[in-house]
């Protein structure tokens, strides 16, 4: 496996040299023939992707078909056995105003935003996990969003994305002080999302953006999209077929492990892909699984009677009084932090 931080080139005719430079330098990441295998699993087998400068990629496909595990490739966390991994954008930084730092590597020009989430707590001695938001006394080994946030570090002085930019654009002001444990779903994604920016990355990974994401936040995505690339941020994201931002200029489609293909997205047409088409039911089963649930008769599926839920003094559930009778089918519906999960 060899994988390129600079560009190296052999002696060859000085035309050809200049000519393949001028290709090579607007290459933002290049794998050819790549083999990426996770214990005895091969991910993906002779996988050919590259990115120029000024594209900016969405990734879609069935649930398994790799867009989690491309991007996790990328970001240089899963083991390349074979094949050629090229990142010829890690010569940029020494144009571009970025600091020199024995430990500098092209992972740090490179941000991620995973859909699988955590936080250390103030002792650096393990991650939260998700129902630890449920025990309030755990707080006390959580940073705040503002903590958090101030601990990140850029590696360039003039960068477009600051700690008052992120806090504005991803409206964390009503949050700063909130401890990170006690996020929502939606609020934690806002974090992770301004956690990245703020890094100034040359590449950012997005795995689902959407997904958590309340309708306000959603409504301005499209804008905060284009606001990043026009940033100078490249932006590889997995998403769905229909959630493509306008600044995405590729689409690349894969299948179980494999791209199967890539457009650009004036020739992208969701309706055309394969695992993207309903689902053909079979009537017959679907009157059975109806005459068999009829035969139970409930009053009730569940009901809850002046349910109240408080972190310490903060209240999430004030007074609820719901109940859920067979046959209806409810939506939760409300900004982040509104207590839907």
């Amino acid at each position: 496996m060899l994988i390129n931080h600079h560009f190296r080139y052999s002696a060859i005719d000085e035309t050809e040299e200049y000519e393949r430079s001028i290709v090579h330098n607007q290459l933002i990441i290049s794998f050819s023939g790549v083999t990426v295998r996770n214990l005895n699993n091969i991910l993906f087998e002779d996988l050919n992707f590259s990115i120029h400068k000024g594209e900016h990629w969405a990734l879609v496909g069935a649930s398994g078909s790799g867009k989690t595990a491309l991007l996790e490739t990328i970001a240089g966390k899963l083991h390349i056995s074979n094949g050629t991994a090229d990142y010829p954008f890690f010569d940029e930084p020494v144009h571009a105003g970025y600091e020199k730092d024995p430990h500098f590597t092209r992972n740090n020009l490179i941000a991620q935003v995973s859909s699988r989430y955590n936080f250390h707590n103030l002792s650096n001695t393990g991650d939260f996990y998700y129902q630890q938001r449920f025990n309030s006394s755990d707080s006390e080994d959580a940073n705040t969003v503002k903590e958090h946030l101030e601990t990140l570090k850029t590696y360039t002085s003039n960068g477009y994305w600051n700690y008052k930019k992120v806090v504005e654009r991803l409206n964390l002001r009503q949050l700063l002080d909130k401890h990170v444990i006690k996020l929502s779903n939606g609020e934690t994604k806002r974090l992770l999302i301004a956690s990245a920016l703020i890094k100034n990355p040359l590449l950012l990974l997005l795995d689902n953006p959407l997904t958590g994401l309340d309708t306000a936040t959603r409504a301005d995505f499209n804008k905060l999209i284009t606001e990043i690339v026009e940033s100078g941020i490249h932006l590889i994201m997995a998403t769905s077929p229909r959630e493509i931002p306008d600044a995405i200029t590729h689409v690349a489609m894969l299948h179980k492990g494999k791209i199967t293909s890539s457009v650009s997205t004036a020739g992208y047409d969701p309706d055309k892909l394969s695992f993207f088409k309903p689902l053909h039911t079979d009537q017959g089963e679907l009157d059975a699984l109806i005459a068999m649930s009829a035969q139970q008769r409930y009053e009730s599926i569940v009901t809850m009677s002046d349910i109240v839920i408080r972190y310490d003094k903060k209240i999430i559930l004030d007074h609820v009084n719901w109940a859920i009778k067979p046959g209806e089918r409810w939506a939760l519906l409300g900004p982040n932090g509104a207590g839907k999960s």
